[in-house]
């Protein structure tokens, strides 16, 4: 499986023996210094021995958000399946979270094709019996960011609050307030002063 958003590729090697034999692993390459350089290797927390994380057509990427299958794990019975969701912030990638079907069985390989739009994911079980014998299905999930994560809008985080390109805890705004280290916070996802000694008024966007 292969999946490239910009300058980042992500590729994946199914037979990896990362978390046992066969378990899977995924490759990050990206653009430095005018060429490519592998910057990454993911693989999941709770892999296992033939899960075949990274197979077919399994890996997606937008933006900071990737999402890689392992259609032979065994979360919900015999090769169910499952799907990883990494997030990236700066240079560095996070497992974020794991997603299985909420009626998932055994042998619905899960996670044998997955897509994403940077905002949502949708995760393919080609086996799963909804109409019938392996009639298929698939599964949409929206990614929810926890405070200092990643985000666009606050529509992508669980508090609903997105200041300067992150989730924060609170409606941070004006001209004297930040959220992000980059920005002046001490902490991303804090909402803090930049100037503790002075008052901030959000809705004048101005500071006393």
């Amino acid at each position: 499986a292969l999946a490239m958003d910009g300058e980042t590729v992500i590729s994946g090697a199914y037979l990896a023996d990362a978390k046992g034999v066969n378990s899977g692993a995924a490759y990050v390459y990206e653009v430095e210094d005018g060429g490519w350089s592998e910057t990454t290797k993911l693989v999941p927390t709770d892999g296992t021995a033939d899960d075949l994380f990274g197979a077919y057509n399994s890996i997606s990427l937008r933006n900071s958000i990737a999402t890689i299958g392992s259609f032979r794990s065994d979360a919900k019975g015999v090769n169910s399946g499952a799907a990883y969701v990494f997030l990236r912030s700066g240079t560095q990638w996070s497992e974020h979270t794991r997603l299985t079907a909420m009626d998932g069985q055994a042998g619905d390989r899960f996670g044998i094709a997955t897509s994403t739009d940077g905002r949502g994911v949708l995760v393919g079980a080609f086996f799963h019996d909804h109409v019938g014998a392996n009639s298929g299905a698939a599964y949409a999930f929206q990614i929810l960011h926890e405070n200092g994560e990643p985000c666009d809008s606050g529509t992508q985080c669980v508090g609903d609050y997105c200041a300067d390109g992150v989730c924060c805890d609170t409606l941070c705004g004006g001209a004297c307030e930040a959220c992000s280290v980059p920005a002046g916070a001490p902490a991303n996802g804090a909402c803090a002063l930049l100037d503790p000694t002075r008052v901030c008024r959000t809705a004048a966007g101005a500071c006393d």
